[in-house]
């Protein structure tokens, strides 16, 4: 979540790719996965929507969308990926926090 979706698009996109091309050879080295189709750059990771990057009231309508057919206590994201500091994630983190837990309460 971003007030500038684009922009943390581009901050984490090369993260995303590496993490979900090690996660890939790591399940296809484990034999639970075959034929991994391996992210070549952002343009692809744009095109399979692996990285949705939204305004707070666009999470809030994709949070509820997804729990809508199923009762929910505890809702979980990937916070930050390889390679991002952690200070990095801290402006997001607080507007989940400010904007997007609030409607659920």
């Amino acid at each position: 979540m971003s007030k500038d979706p684009e922009k943390t698009f581009t901050e984490t996109a090369d993260h995303i790719i590496y993490q979900a091309n090690h996660y890939r050879e790591l399940l296809s080295k484990a034999g639970h996965l075959s034929n991994p189709v391996y992210l070549k750059d952002r343009k692809q990771l744009g095109q399979i929507n692996l990285l949705k990057v939204v305004e707070p009231d666009r999470a809030i309508a994709m949070i509820r969308d997804s729990i809508g057919a199923v009762p929910v206590t505890h809702y979980y994201s990937w916070t930050l990926t390889p390679g991002l500091p952690p200070r990095w994630a801290q402006d997001h983190l607080e507007l989940f926090a400010s904007k997007v837990i609030p409607a659920f309460r």
